[in-house]
């Protein structure tokens, strides 16, 4: 049984598939951050979500199943 993590609840394989696409990944992020009402967080995301964090949640979605979240407030 995969466990269940980010992006939405979708297990393991979906999320690496939903990250390594760059649209996907730069949408799903904002939409997460916005739901979480972290909108320092989601503008962060969206002026430098389609470069350096896309290549970081890649990474971490890999490792440890679980986007980055840089900010927690």
């Amino acid at each position: 049984m995969e466990r269940h993590n980010d992006y939405f609840g979708f297990n393991r394989k979906q999320s690496i598939l939903f990250a390594v696409i760059f649209l996907t990944c730069w949408i799903f992020g904002l939409i997460i951050r916005f739901k979480e009402k972290k909108y320092l967080a989601c503008l962060v995301r969206l002026i430098f979500g389609f470069n350096i964090l896309w290549l970081i949640d890649i990474l971490t979605i890999i490792k440890y199943n679980s986007i980055l979240r840089l900010l927690n407030r």
